[in-house]
């Protein structure tokens, strides 16, 4: 089960529920249970000082729940920090929640941001997830 909650109208539902999905089969894992919440910089800074002890808003936050083949879990948007980083790296905002997306269904599949190597490697396997997400989009569009 995919839910989102308070998601920006610029995301379809059924095409990130086909492309996570997707995704799963590609890392050879089962989405049991995975909630997206699209929150505010106001929320997401609660969340960091109750959970990391960090008093500042963050683009994302990861709350695995299984650490197996089998995701339950839940990812927290700050929809604000989405909208500065589109602008910062010059991204549409669609693209930058995609983006975060793809960087907390990576970190539950052991992918670590914590060195300037792991970074790279991560930001690699977020640009092939972008990617298959707008083949998948293309290909919606001609059927």
């Amino acid at each position: 089960m995919i839910k989102f909650i308070n998601k920006p109208y610029m995301l379809k539902s059924k095409c990130l529920k086909k492309w996570l999905l997707g995704c799963a089969v590609k890392f050879n894992v089962k989405i049991e249970r995975l909630s997206i919440f699209f929150v505010s910089n106001k929320r997401i800074q609660e969340l960091n000082r109750k959970f990391l002890n960090h008093n500042y808003p963050t683009d994302i936050l990861t709350f695995p729940y299984k650490s197996t083949k089998e995701i339950e879990a839940e990812f927290y948007i700050s929809v604000e920090k989405a909208r500065e980083n589109a602008v910062l790296f010059s991204q549409t905002p669609e693209n930058e929640m995609i983006r975060l997306i793809s960087h907390g269904f990576l970190h539950l599949n052991g992918y670590s941001d914590s060195t300037p190597n792991q970074k790279r490697r991560m930001s690699i396997k977020e640009d092939e997830m972008i990617n298959m997400f707008h083949v998948e989009q293309k290909a919606s569009k001609h059927v």
